[in-house]
């Protein structure tokens, strides 16, 4: 995958405006995790499911509110993945909630530092960086430098990773609220929850090699199948980074080879920051 695609893939996401007195009470019936409007403009990030535990929406919401403006509040969904039209089975699903989605010409930016001395971007504080949302196209420019910090923390980001994939596999435990009633899929993840740990999940791995053709390329420690490659995901002047899936109990920093072509060819799997901070979210 070239770096532009990804790129815009991460950072040129749909914005919606969300309107109506039920809208909270809608994604906290059908998605994964708690949702609670706050003045301190966060955002809440969520999954929807099927009804087999895997992922068809990834969204977030945030709340611009404006204390200082009477009645002035506008709440936004970023539409981070999606492999189903949202607006469609938002409308399918509300029935009788009053609910209404509208696209917007915004774009969605995440950026570390940014001057914002004439107020022209809207900020969000969901952490350390700042999101800011507004129709320039300057924010689609502020992010190229970030995508490499992304790839390095084990953050699974592109749509190869999340295709038919469950919040388990892609170690995204901390969008989920265990404490809430139900949703879609969640027999699913509950199961897996109390049951034990998904056989694989996401990584990425490191090679230095050219390679032609990753159909089908399995990941080997000591002539032992441990994971599968399932995209190249980004590049630098000397590594392919390749978004994959690991055995749970290999998925960690240490050296493994692909075999391609009857080549042997090694690899890195990266250390995954991300796996441990949201399995760390679960005791």
């Amino acid at each position: 995958m070239k770096i532009d695609s990804l790129h815009s893939q991460i950072f040129k996401k749909n914005v919606y405006l969300l309107t109506g007195k039920d809208y909270l009470k809608f994604f906290n019936n059908i998605t994964t995790n708690k949702i609670e409007m706050n003045n301190d403009r966060n955002e809440v990030r969520t999954l929807w499911l099927n009804n087999k535990g895997r992922i068809i929406h990834d969204i977030s919401l945030l709340w611009d509110i404006d204390k200082s403006k009477e009645n002035y509040e506008k709440t936004y969904l970023v539409e981070n993945i999606s492999f189903e039209n949202l607006e469609e089975n938002i409308n399918k699903y509300k029935l009788s909630m009053d609910i209404e989605i509208n696209k917007t010409k915004l774009l969605y930016s995440t950026v570390s530092e940014c001057k914002n001395e004439n107020k022209s971007f809207t900020e969000f504080y969901p952490n350390k960086n700042k999101i800011l949302i507004n129709e320039s196209e300057k924010l689609f420019e502020m992010n190229k430098s970030n995508l490499e910090n992304y790839i390095m923390n084990g953050n699974p980001i592109s749509i190869n990773a999340f295709k038919n994939k469950t919040p388990m596999e892609l170690n995204l435990w901390s969008l989920i609220d265990f404490k809430k009633g139900c949703y879609l899929g969640q027999e699913i993840v509950a199961r897996v929850r109390y049951r034990g740990q998904v056989k694989r999940n996401f990584a990425y791995i490191k090679i230095n090699s050219l390679i032609s053709n990753i159909k089908n390329l399995k990941i080997l420690k000591n002539n032992e199948e441990i994971g599968e490659v399932v995209a190249l995901e980004y590049s630098d002047k000397n590594n392919l980074y390749f978004s994959s899936f690991i055995n749970h109990e290999e998925n960690k920093e240490q050296e493994a080879y692909l075999m391609s072509e009857d080549k042997k060819i090694e690899c890195k799997i990266l250390k995954n920051n991300f796996k441990e901070l949201n399995e760390k979210s679960l005791t």
